[in-house]
């Protein structure tokens, strides 16, 4: 197989696989967005992190009227899921938890242990296989009966990274 050339502006990659390639690596969908505070709920209860800023959503991912990402008509794929969150002001002997729910149902988690009045960060980061219209959802809660923290969604990045892992067979 020749090497591929550069391709100039909309013309197609020599090759099967070129467009996809270049499309995956210089193009990639997805979008950034952060949002707003919210205070712990009581009672260790799962609330659902505000979403109200589109940082950089070219592909209309972002549904900041319903605090949520949807992936778009032609949006199916494998996908680098990251979010931030800052967990302030909660009992140093209690925990924050943050998970990502995904049409109603939790993929993944992370929890770490409060620090009384300072600031702490939690990082929740998968990779995931979506496909068109699934709605992907930040929840955060409080574990313990202490001082109530103040959850803030710092950023929610999501990236698509192709169709699948590894090579077709």
């Amino acid at each position: 197989m020749p090497l591929p050339t550069r391709p100039v502006s909309m013309a197609a990659i020599a090759s099967e696989w070129g467009q996809q390639v270049h499309d995956y690596t210089f193009a990639p969908a997805g979008a950034i967005c952060s949002g707003g505070s919210i205070t712990a709920p009581t009672a260790d209860a799962w609330a659902t992190l505000p979403i109200d800023t589109a940082v950089d959503d070219p592909g209309g991912y972002v549904d900041t009227a319903n605090n949520r990402i949807e992936i778009p008509t032609d949006g199916s794929g494998l996908y680098a899921i990251r979010c931030r969150v800052s967990s302030d002001d909660g009992a140093a002997t209690d925990r924050s938890q943050i998970r990502f729910r995904v049409n109603g149902t939790e993929i993944h988690r992370n929890t770490e242990t409060q620090e009384g009045g300072d600031i702490i960060t939690l990082n929740v980061s998968t990779f995931a296989d979506f496909t068109v219209g699934d709605l992907i959802t930040v929840q955060a809660r409080q574990v313990g009966s202490g001082a109530r923290a103040t959850l803030t969604l710092t950023s929610l990045e999501i990236i698509r990274m192709g169709f699948e892992r590894g090579a077709p067979s």
